[in-house]
This record gives C-alpha cells, sequence and structure tokens, in this order.
C-alpha cells in the first residue's frame, strides 16, 4: 500500500512537470534562451553538417524531393520541412552527390520560416529593416539575381534576412553584378524579414 501511495505521488509529480514546460513561441522567446538562437552555423537545435536522423527524431517533419535549375544544370536536393504543434519552424536541405548517386544525409542548407528563433540581438522573422539596422549598423542590403532574393546581412557569417520581393518599391537598375547593392528607402515602410537563409 505504501509502495503504491509512493508511486502516485511520483506520477502525479512527472506529470506536472510535463505540463508546465512552455514550447518556444515567438510570444514567450527570451533573447537570454539559446535553445532557439541562430548562429552563423546554427538555427536552434538544428545545425550545418549534422545527421537529418540525428535530430528530426524530436520533430514532426514532411519530406520531399525537389529539383531545380542551377548554373550547372539541373540539382536533386533532400528536403524537411519541420514542425512543432502546426507551426511550421524550418526547412532543412540536403545535397545530393553525383559521385555516390545518394543524398549526404547532412543538413547543407536552412531556410527559417519561424519568428521562434532569434539572434543573439533578438533578430529573427518579423523584425524590420529599421530594427535590424539598430542592433547591426554595419549591414549590408542588395539584391542577387542568382537565387532572385533580397537580402539584409550583418557582414559576419553565412546568414541572409530575406525580404519578400513584394515589399521592393525602388526602382531596378541595369544589373551589373550577382550582388546589387539597394538601401532602406528601396522598400516600403516597415517591411519585415520573412525568411532566414543559414548556409
Amino acid at each position: 500500500m505504501r509502495n503504491l501511495l509512493f508511486l502516485s505521488i511520483i506520477s502525479i509529480g512527472l506529470l506536472s512537470c510535463n505540463r508546465s514546460k512552455k514550447k518556444p513561441s515567438a510570444n514567450n522567446f527570451n533573447k537570454s534562451d539559446s535553445s532557439y538562437r541562430i548562429t552563423s552555423y546554427s538555427a536552434g537545435p538544428f545545425n550545418l553538417g549534422e545527421l537529418t536522423s540525428d535530430v528530426l527524431n524530436n520533430f514532426d517533419f514532411k519530406k520531399k524531393i525537389e529539383t531545380r535549375h542551377a548554373e550547372d544544370g539541373v540539382e536533386k536536393r533532400q528536403v524537411y520541412t519541420v514542425e512543432q504543434n502546426g507551426e511550421k519552424l524550418i526547412i532543412l536541405y540536403s545535397e545530393f552527390n553525383i559521385h555516390t548517386n545518394s543524398f549526404h544525409n547532412t543538413i547543407d542548407e536552412m531556410m527559417i520560416v519561424s519568428p521562434v528563433f532569434k539572434t543573439k540581438k533578438g533578430i529573427g522573422v518579423g523584425s524590420t529593416i529599421q530594427e535590424f539596422a539598430d542592433k547591426y549598423p554595419e549591414y549590408e542590403l542588395w539584391y542577387t539575381y542568382v537565387s532572385d532574393h533580397y537580402i539584409l546581412e550583418n557582414k559576419v557569417g553565412d546568414v541572409q534576412f530575406l525580404l519578400a520581393e513584394k515589399d521592393f518599391i525602388g526602382k531596378m537598375k541595369p544589373i551589373r553584378s550577382e550582388k546589387m547593392p539597394l538601401e532602406a528607402k528601396d522598400f516600403k515602410d516597415g517591411t519585415q524579414i520573412y525568411k532566414i537563409r543559414i548556409y
């Protein structure tokens, strides 16, 4: 009887602990919380070069093979769309190795789509150009025809903060290079980052 009572108390305690754990969201993210931090090689628990099988066990995901046209011809890659509690968090890409005729099964590129991920300075999806500029005054803003992206960069690491084409209001000048410099005034007031690429 005493053992049964002891087990009941332990079970209730464990259930209470599980209920009190909050899943990260854009609203309850703490700048000091590193569990969903963006760095030059990671987005929270997702790290470039890591085996996809090691990290995907803790999340729901959809997997597909994508074919895209590149300068060198047609490329294939595996695409993992990762979700948590029905919210799309991040898209992971695994490249195809033509020498082994198989996919790497490692994270070769990431595209953050959820505002839950933030840099150490609190910038993420949903942050405005002005907020980005306030935190990273030495930023660059440019367009590339190679990937057809409007990009904000803080000059540190391989992280690109992407802006939507619909927010561009400037005049496109003749393209003379892969990287065409732009200014904040080329975008609507309040333009927000809508994706973040780590590669």
